[in-house]
């Protein structure tokens, strides 16, 4: 039966089915959450997405703002009835500000069950307590790339691919989708170096003749397996992100059950 013969059949028996038509235009809000989120952190790295903007086939429709659940973004936006089903089964993607420029990452749609809803079905739903149209969408988030940089007494403009670096930063995370060459690193127009993507993350020295060590501090029983490493470099790759930069860790920690722990640590050191 067609979405007019329910409509007609609706004109029979109004008090069994009720007949919902759509607007001229659908209101819609759609929430992202991010794909296989484990929670076990407690952090949702989907939500430092706020201010992004979501494309629906290559066209922006709305910017990103965090879901007062606190787990999720999202953002509201109207169209033409006509643009509904090309909305529910439209390939979508967030655009944000990378290393390299602006960059999209595509996001899965609307699950099949929204897919297949009938006109009639949409319109109910927007008649609800949200008075929009609901898509539920998810995000398999991209690689960060993390650049630590020591600024010692140093002041400038330090760019990295394309963004800028705010003076006395200590630590910023990236995204390095859409590079085709390795993202340069400036200071005040003059290149320090350029960022290893395949890595975790890199250190930035700004002043001359400073050099950092990446070291395991061992409490109680435990071991430290591997030796330290040791930077030269201005621009240094990093195989792991420290738990503390530019900082010692602390010199004794609570154990449990006789198994000791370590911590990790990114400080300035002597060089050789």
């Amino acid at each position: 039966m067609n979405a007019w013969r329910r409509c007609l059949a609706t004109a029979v028996f109004p008090l069994v089915l009720g007949c919902h038509r759509l607007p001229e235009e659908i209101p819609y809000h759609a929430q992202i959450t991010e794909k296989d989120h484990n929670g076990s952190s407690g952090t949702y790295p989907i939500l430092t997405y706020a201010g992004a903007t979501l494309l629906r086939d290559g066209k922006p429709v709305g910017v990103l703002q965090r879901e007062s659940d606190g787990i999720s973004i999202h953002t509201r936006w109207t169209g033409p009835k006509a643009e509904l089903r090309p909305t529910l089964w439209g390939a979508f993607a967030i655009e944000f500000d990378g290393i390299c420029g602006r960059v999209p990452f595509p996001i899965e749609g609307p699950p099949p069950l929204w897919q297949a809803m009938s006109d009639s079905e949409v319109a109910k739903q927007i008649k609800g307590a949200d008075h929009a149209f609901m898509l539920f969408l998810h995000a398999k988030l991209p690689d960060k790339f993390d650049v630590i940089v020591d600024w010692g007494a140093v002041t400038g403009k330090l760019e990295v691919g394309k963004l800028v670096i705010a003076p006395g930063t200590k630590q910023t995370t990236v995204v390095t989708g859409g590079c085709d060459e390795p993202p340069v690193v400036r200071l005040d127009g003059r290149e320090l170096g350029t960022l290893d993507r395949r890595m975790r993350g890199a250190i930035v020295t700004l002043e001359p003749r400073v050099c950092h060590a990446f070291q395991t501090v061992a409490y109680g029983n435990a071991r430290v397996a591997q030796p330290s490493e040791f930077f030269s470099e201005p621009v240094a790759s990093l195989k792991e992100i420290p738990s503390y930069i530019l900082e010692g860790a602390p010199y004794s920690v609570k154990t449990y059950g006789g198994k000791g722990a370590t911590n990790t640590q990114l400080v300035r050191v002597a060089c050789h």
